[in-house]
């Protein structure tokens, strides 16, 4: 199963290179997996990224994961206050 791969895998899956826009839009249509391994692979490449942080608070709340979207929002605070 994909989730269980090492995130390097994950990002080497991936049929489209990662952005904080293909994982807005994946998020937008429901696909919150997908949205979820994209900005992964982001935060692999740019963890100081404020976007991709936000995005990924986005994606966990969508998904109702309270807590996950809370640290990531800290997250995104922290690297762009």
């Amino acid at each position: 199963m994909i989730a269980d791969a090492p995130p390097a895998q994950i990002c080497l899956a991936e049929h489209e290179t990662p952005s904080v826009e293909t994982a807005r839009a994946a998020r937008l249509r429901g696909d919150y997996d997908r949205a979820s391994r994209l900005l992964t692979c982001v935060l692999i490449d740019a963890p100081q990224s404020a976007d991709a942080w936000v995005e990924f608070g986005f994606v966990n709340l969508a998904s109702d994961e309270d807590e996950e979207a809370r640290a990531a929002f800290l997250r995104a605070l922290e690297t762009a206050p």
